[in-house]
This record gives structure tokens, C-alpha cells and sequence, in this order.
């Protein structure tokens, strides 16, 4: 039975400082195939031997990411009574060996578990934490399960690379290789002394190690040099050469080790951040402990709730085994927008019921709009609407953000419903299936959910696209024929909120969405056949 409660102004108690901090140990962990990577620790200026938390970024220590950022609140745990160990992945930072995208983090991470374990300091239990790319790390991993591995905090972190990053419905993300470029980019910069000056670190014990590191990634990045390449990309080159999806991206992505982790896990995710779908996947597919909080936050913010707190609850539960009440909390927290307020669930999906909304011609109060339609539950009229795609000219786009949309909408299809007599809460993935033909032997579909304010502005919720030719498999893509009409299946990002009373809910279509996602290159006269399609939306009950 489905349990939902209202959690107004929820308060996470603050943490009581007991420890000081001990100076930090800089070291090297030998991985079981001879490379070493660099590790710092934290301890607490005491004997301990203390619960042990591991942190594994890809970019160097003093260059974290803000969103990713765990390295200014090691303080917090270490004077909860944690040790807090930050290491550097393979090829990374000052860490030897090369950088493969989640190919080695898994045996990795247990290797360095295994070390943690050795380690006078530690007591035995170990946990994990980390956003983004840090958060799949974890959950490669947890699928190994190793011995001292007692509970991981992972964060904003996408359950299929193929879906959730690279390919979104089929289609190549921009946003995929900018993620890359400025990778790389640290990289270079923290692997070339004349740039940085070996980080900084003057650890007479680390030094020359660090050298070691840095000569051996400017010798491999001279002879890409010579190659025409700025230095190794295999991992960005093997991404391009993989349009489809298949083995490869199912060897890179966390959701294969689902079926097997058996540790406890917190999933920690937002409304308008790209990895929402992987964050809600991992927490249903997982079969372990687990909990869940999803705020109305973009990638790696938890604006409004004391997320560091939050963790020392869930690690001083699992490893010092305080009864913290965590576990007697629903497994699911979720902010409800539009009404600002947060609830509480004993499941994901809460119970919903599915309401159908058609399209129809006529005044959908979208002017500015390509056709002006409307969204209805009243069943569909026989209108078709035409809308052509220019790959030099892409329609600009606006995502992971709840900002006003109607530029964008002025080269879109809209349907909009008539102002709501009632609020309608949605929460849940909203199925679009489109009635479609083109030109083309191939054509992208973009569709985003907004929600028009009385003043008119259209305020982006959620959105996703899928190319034409993937719209049976994303593994067997077909190309379509001129004339003929394909059912497109199309599964918006999950969202929550409340549409309030006065304003309306729109859906836009169109068939490009950059720089977030590559334009299709075939140019194409396409047309959207209102009978056939229709909005699939979950209302809370």
C-alpha cells in the first residue's frame, strides 16, 4: 500500500563537531595490476580506529568540479568520527595508468577498498560517496560487493551511459562531449608542469612520483601530438564509432551491476538535471537497503536541505550502527513543485492515474507558435500539422533549467490546454506517442512539457527527444521511408509538480534541440497527424 504524507519545512538536524582534524596523509595505493594511484586522507586527531568514507573523482583533488565537490566538507565527517579518504581514478589527477570511461573504476575501487582495510585507522566498515561520474563509480563498485563496503551515498549519477548521457533517444549529445573537452582539458592542465606547477604539493615522499606521472603523460601526449591529437581520446573516439546501442555501452553503464549490489544505497537526484531518469532507475532496480530524495534542483545542488547531514545520518547507521531513524523514514523524499512542499513515499512511482490528452487544431493561446494547437482529453480531431527541419539551422534550446521556453516555441509545435479549473498534480514519466511522417530517410523528434503561467510564460519541466530510425531499437535502428506514418513512443525525464489553478500545460514538439543534442543532418518536410498521438500524463490520486 501506497503511503504519502506532506513534509512542510523539513528540518535536517545539524551535526554535533567532536573530533579535530589530523594533518593529511598523501600516499600511493597499488591497484592489483601494478598501477598506483594517488590517494589523500583525513583522519580525525584521535587513535580511531574509525569507519573509513571513500571518495573516487576523475578530475584532480584541487580541481574538483563544484557540483561533484566533496573535499570542502571532509572536515564535517571527519569531526562526526570518519575517516575520509579522496582518491584519484586511473589516468587521472596524478594517478598513474590511463583513463578509460568506468572501465577500471570497478576493480579499482575494490582495490582500494581492500588497502582501507588494512590500514591501522580503520575499523572495519567502510561507505562511499560522490556525485556524477563519482556516483557511477560507486555503483561499479558495490556490483562487486566488497568485503568492508557496508553503504554508499550515490548521487546525480546516469544508470545507462548510452541513454542517459551519449545518445539520448538515439541522438548524439553535445552536452556529452563538452563534458569530455572540459575533461580533458583538466587533464592536460594538471598533468603539464609548466601549467601547473605539480599541483602544488610539495610532499617530499610524493614528489617523485608525481614527476614520474606528469613525464610519462607528456611523453604520451607528445606522440599524439605527433599523431595530430592533443593527446588520448580513445574513450571519446570509441563513443562516436558507437552510434548504436549494444555491448560496448552495456559494459560501460551502471545499471549491469544492479542485479548484483546487495549494499545499502541512498540515491540522491534532481527535478531538472540530466541524469533524473538514471537516478529513479537505480533506485527501483536495485534490490538492497535503499533510500531515495529527489529535490527541485539542477545537476549537483541540494539547495534547501543540509546534504552533508543527511549522509553522516545514513553512515552513522550503516557503519557505526547508531540508530539514526533513518531507516524508519519512507524510503522516498520528493519535492512537489508548484506547491513547494515535500513528500514522502514508500515507493517510486507514487499511485498515479493515467489521463490522456489528445491533440487538436484551434487557439491554444501559443501565438507565437508554428500552429497554435490545443491539448485536450477530448478525443483528436483529423488535423495534421507540417514542420520542417534545417540541420544549419537548429532550433535553440534550454535544458536542465525551469526557464521560459517561448523563443524556442516560436519554430515548434504547441497544444496547450484551456486554463485548469483544479490543480493537477503530475508526478511520474509522461508518455508522448506522435503520429508522424517525413520526407527524409531519418528525422529527430524533440517534445518538452512546460507549464504556462497566467502571465503567459512557458516554464520548462522536463523534455526528451528520440530519432526516427531508432523508434523500434536502439540497437537496430531502421531507416524510414518517405510518405509512410510511424508510431514514435516518446518518454519524457520524470518530473513532480503541482499545475496550479489558472495556468495551463503545454506540450512543444519540433525535430531539433541544439546545442544540447546534434541536429539531425538530413534536412526534411515532416508532418505530425493529430489522430494517432496523443500525452500519456500520471496524475497523483
Amino acid at each position: 500500500m501506497m503511503i504519502v504524507m506532506a513534509y512542510d519545512n523539513r528540518e535536517f538536524p545539524k551535526g554535533v563537531r567532536e573530533y579535530g582534524p589530523a594533518e593529511v596523509e598523501r600516499t600511493y595505493i597499488e591497484m592489483r595490476d601494478g598501477i598506483r594511484l594517488y590517494a589523500e586522507v583525513f583522519r580525525p586527531d584521535s587513535p580511531g580506529p574509525f569507519p573509513t568514507i571513500l571518495s573516487r573523482n576523475p578530475y584532480h583533488s584541487s580541481d574538483i568540479p563544484p557540483h561533484t565537490r566533496e573535499k570542502n566538507t571532509h572536515k564535517d565527517y571527519v569531526s562526526h568520527g570518519y575517516a575520509v579518504v579522496e582518491a584519484e581514478v586511473r589516468g587521472t589527477g596524478i594517478s598513474e595508468g590511463r583513463f578509460l570511461f568506468l572501465k577500471n573504476d570497478g576493480n579499482d575501487g575494490c582495490d582500494t577498498i581492500e588497502w582501507i582495510l588494512e590500514q591501522p585507522w580503520c575499523d572495519g566498515n567502510v561507505g562511499m560517496m560522490g556525485l556524477s561520474y563519482l556516483s557511477m563509480d560507486q555503483f561499479a563498485v558495490a556490483g562487486q560487493n566488497p568485503p568492508g563496503l557496508k553503504a554508499f551515498f550515490a548521487g546525480v549519477g546516469g544508470a545507462d551511459i548510452y541513454s542517459d548521457m551519449v545518445y539520448p533517444g538515439g541522438i548524439f549529445a553535445t552536452l556529452a562531449m563538452n563534458w569530455a573537452q572540459r575533461h580533458m582539458g583538466r587533464l592536460i592542465s594538471n598533468h603539464v608542469p609548466l601549467l601547473r606547477n605539480v599541483s602544488g604539493i610539495v610532499d617530499p615522499r610524493i614528489y617523485p612520483m608525481q614527476e614520474k606521472v606528469h613525464g610519462e603523460r607528456i611523453r604520451v601526449g607528445y606522440e599524439h601530438l605527433l599523431r595530430g591529437k592533443l593527446f588520448d581520446t580513445t574513450y571519446v573516439t570509441d563513443w562516436i564509432e558507437h552510434p548504436t546501442d549494444g555491448e560496448y555501452w552495456r559494459e560501460l553503464s551502471p545499471y549491469r551491476f544492479f542485479p548484483d549490489i546487495k549494499t545499502p544505497v541512498y540515491c540522491f537526484g534532481g527535478w531538472f538535471d540530466l541524469f533524473t531518469g538514471g537516478v529513479i532507475r537505480s533506485f527501483q532496480e536495485i534490490d538492497a537497503p535503499k533510500k531515495l530524495l529527489m529535490g527541485p534542483w539542477f545537476h549537483g545542488q541540494s539547495d534547501g536541505i543540509d546534504l552533508t547531514r543527511e549522509k553522516i545520518r545514513w553512515f552513522d547507521y550503516w557503519l557505526k550502527g547508531e540508530d539514526t531513524g533513518i531507516m524508519d523514514e519512507p524510503p522516498v523524499l520528493y519535492y512537489l513543485m508548484g506547491r513547494g512542499e515535500w513528500k514522502a513515499a514508500d515507493g517510486w512511482p507514487p499511485r498515479t492515474r493515467e489521463v490522456r490528452y489528445y491533440l487538436r487544431s484551434g487557439n491554444g493561446v501559443a501565438e507565437h507558435s508554428l500552429n497554435d494547437g490545443i491539448l485536450t482529453t477530448d478525443p483528436a480531431d483529423d488535423g495534421v500539422d507540417p514542420i520542417a527541419h534545417d540541420p544549419d539551422d537548429p532550433i535553440p534550446s534550454i535544458a536542465f533549467r525551469n526557464a521560459d521556453i517561448r523563443r524556442g516555441e516560436q519554430r515548434m509545435l504547441t497544444y496547450t490546454t484551456d486554463p485548469l479549473e483544479e490543480e493537477i498534480e503530475v508526478v511520474g514519466s509522461i508518455g508522448v506517442h506522435l503520429s508522424t511522417s517525413t520526407s527524409a530517410a531519418d528525422v529527430d523528434w524533440t517534445v518538452k512539457l512546460t507549464e504556462v503561467l497566467q502571465e503567459g510564460e512557458s516554464i520548462l519541466l522536463c523534455s526528451s527527444a528520440l530519432r526516427g530510425s531508432h523508434h523500434l531499437s536502439h540497437e537496430s535502428p531502421e531507416e524510414l521511408f518517405p510518405g509512410n506514418i510511424y508510431d514514435m513512443m516518446i518518454t519524457l525525464s520524470p518530473t513532480c509538480n503541482a499545475f496550479g489553478v489558472g495556468n495551463r500545460i503545454r506540450i512543444s514538439i519540433g525535430n531539433s534541440d541544439f546545442p544540447l543534442l546534434a541536429p539531425n543532418p538530413l534536412p526534411s518536410e515532416n508532418l505530425l497527424h493529430h489522430r494517432g498521438s496523443f500525452v500519456s500524463i500520471p496524475v497523483a490520486n
